[in-house]
């Protein structure tokens, strides 16, 4: 049988990583800012890493939880196996904001999450361990009704999974292999590129001073000594921020000529501007959520904010809770319980919209005094689970007529 914490521990494990890679020396941590970005080195940009943590920091807030039908109503099924599992811990090594995290950033970035379902022998789900994507491979099975998962956790050690041994998260689906997801950043390599290298060409400014580059031009000939001398001064002394108002001491007859363009002159931060608007695009994260407060204001920012919720989060709330009522819940049980998000608390608005909002919900008898208390944390009061309308309005024929 296969130990799931043998995978956590193994060299491919996405949960407890090598403490090498984290090390300050690193160049796998730190990133290389001449480098081209890859897929895996993409949340090294800042614009993608922002709107990545924002969407899984966004969603991983909320509350998972399973609900019982009963009659007509729903409520919480906290006696069920699998409630604690998904409210709180889905395994010893995790809770559960830490797990929802996981899966919104591995699907941001691969396009696809994958857990191992661990049951007991009654067949209830115990514990979810997240497994690294890359490591992962999924076909159909002969008759195409089932996924078939092949994961990698060494060179000499793959494991093979059925389809209700894993719970699988895809993103948008991939036209050419719908079983799985597309990555966004894959498909948008092009754009994040464009978008870093603005951002290298901001960091080699201030690494080399916020000096513009240029020539050194002399009437005479520059020996090798003095070459060599005017190579190792210029490395030595007039890089960095800290030497960046040193005058140049010249031997030889040399003269230095600007011959670079200043970033004003290349629209540096237009540019700038420019990739976070496209970077936020790609992942449909609102600007003012990654620190872009140019076009936000006073009195649309809570309009924005609802909308990132409609349209941002829901679709992922709602691939999260399908594909989990799919792989975690049997036939029979999804008829009884169904897995949801609770997003009341991001669609709240403000305290005055709020009020007038409740206001109508309690004369119209749509809710009691006690719901409204219990959405603001308040505790019931007696009397108060009664809903109430008011009949101001009667026929004018009844006026005067007692109730």
């Amino acid at each position: 049988m296969f130990n799931p914490l043998q995978s956590m521990v193994a060299k491919s494990s996405p949960v407890i990583p090598k403490t090498s890679q984290y090390s300050s020396g690193n160049s796998w941590f730190l990133g290389d800012s001449t480098s081209t970005l890859t897929v895996d080195t993409a949340d090294q940009q800042v614009s993608v890493f922002a709107c990545c943590r924002v969407l899984a920091e966004s969603i991983g807030s909320l509350n998972l939880e399973t609900y019982e039908k009963i009659d007509k109503n729903s409520e919480k099924a906290k006696d069920f196996s699998l409630y604690n599992i998904l409210y709180i811990q889905p395994n010893p090594l995790m809770t559960s904001t830490y797990y929802i995290e996981k899966i919104v950033y591995d699907i941001n970035i691969n396009g696809n999450h994958f857990s191992q379902i661990i049951r007991n022998r009654k067949g209830e789900v115990t514990a979810l361990y997240p497994l690294d994507p890359k490591n992962m491979k999924v076909a159909f099975s002969a008759d195409g009704t089932k996924k078939l998962y092949e994961y990698t956790l060494s060179q000499s050690h793959k494991q093979s999974f059925r389809d209700d041994e894993i719970l699988h998260v895809a993103g948008i689906p991939d036209h050419e292999n719908y079983a799985l997801g597309i990555s966004p950043i894959a498909k948008n390599m092009k754009t994040i590129n464009a978008v870093n290298a603005v951002d290298n060409f901001g960091s080699g400014f201030f690494e080399r001073g916020a000096t513009a580059s240029g020539a050194f031009s002399t009437t005479g000939e520059l020996g090798d000594d003095a070459y060599k001398r005017l190579k190792q001064d210029l490395a030595d002394n007039y890089t960095g921020m800290t030497n960046s108002s040193k005058p140049l001491l010249l031997e030889s007859g040399l003269k230095f000529e600007k011959i670079s363009i200043a970033p004003e002159e290349a629209q540096f931060l237009e540019s700038k501007q420019y990739g976070r608007t496209e970077v936020s695009s790609i992942f449909r994260v609102p600007l003012h959520m990654i620190g872009d407060l140019s076009n936000a204001t006073f009195s649309n920012i809570e309009n924005l904010s609802i909308q990132f919720v409609t349209f941002s989060l829901l679709p992922w709330l709602s691939r999260i809770e399908k594909a989990m009522s799919i792989s975690l819940l049997s036939e029979d049980e999804r008829k009884k319980y169904s897995i949801k998000f609770n997003v009341e608390a991001l669609l709240r608005g403000d305290f005055e919209s709020r009020t007038n909002g409740y206001q109508k919900l309690t004369n119209m008898g749509a809710m009691t005094i006690n719901e409204v208390r219990a959405y603001e944390n308040m505790n019931p009061i007696k009397g108060g689970d009664v809903p109430h309308m008011q009949s101001q309005y009667v026929p004018l024929q009844d006026l005067g007529k007692e109730a």
